[in-house]
């Protein structure tokens, strides 16, 4: 049983990544830095509008959801994909992506 709420809670972990993308995806992009960024760690990492940018990417028919074959196409999991399509209908809406994103942060508090 344990086993199980560890893969529920990086199965969530997982979800909570792509929601808090696709939710920062309708903010306003940030102005373009006007220095180069130092070659740091930090800076290799992925910022918030690269992730933003990957998931409106998985789009493909900017219709301003994700269907299930879009989602698979861009490398994501069929399990992310069935827990965040609260209403099974086969799309993942920006409210739905959100909406996992408020499952991840009860899971978070849960530790």
């Amino acid at each position: 049983m344990h086993s199980r709420h560890h893969a529920a809670i990086i199965v969530t972990c997982t979800i909570a990544t792509f929601v808090v993308a696709l939710w920062t995806a309708s903010a306003q992009p940030a102005p373009a830095p006007s220095t180069p960024a130092p070659s740091t760690p930090a800076a290799v990492a992925p910022s918030t509008a690269d992730r933003r940018e990957r998931i409106m990417a998985l789009d493909t028919d900017h219709d301003g959801r994700w269907s299930r074959a879009e989602w698979l196409a861009g490398g994501r999991s069929e399990r992310a994909f069935a827990t965040i399509d609260a209403d099974h209908d086969g799309f993942l809406t920006q409210d739905e992506l959100r909406a996992g994103m408020a499952l991840m942060q009860r899971a978070r508090a849960e530790r």
